[in-house]
């Protein structure tokens, strides 16, 4: 798992609706159960299911690295593992470009 500067472990953070200034999330997705490790693309569905593309450790790489897709339910928090994963042979941008769409 990886650690944003602060010491923070890397994850998935909700802040209630309206939040503004030094807020408490409302809830955090993190820890090794998640996959969580290098973020490249996020995106929410109609129904609030979150989709995760992670960088597989290709992020600074050449790109062309297939990348595997976690799927949260909207209701998920703290160290849960992906209701779906997936690798997605299609999406190897890998360039920071964070371009990803769910309906």
């Amino acid at each position: 798992m990886s650690t944003l500067a602060n010491n923070e472990p890397t994850g998935i953070i909700e802040f209630a609706a309206g939040a503004a200034g030094n807020r408490t999330p409302a809830k955090r997705i993190s820890g090794a159960a998640t996959g969580i490790v290098e973020p490249d693309g996020f995106a929410l569905d109609a129904k609030g299911n979150m989709y995760y593309v992670d960088a597989a450790g290709g992020y600074f790489g050449t790109g062309n690295t297939a990348e595997p897709v976690e799927v949260f339910s909207s209701t998920a928090a703290d160290n849960v593992a992906p209701t779906a994963s997936f690798t997605a042979t299609g999406y190897t941008d890998n360039t920071g470009g964070y371009g990803i769409a769910a309906y």
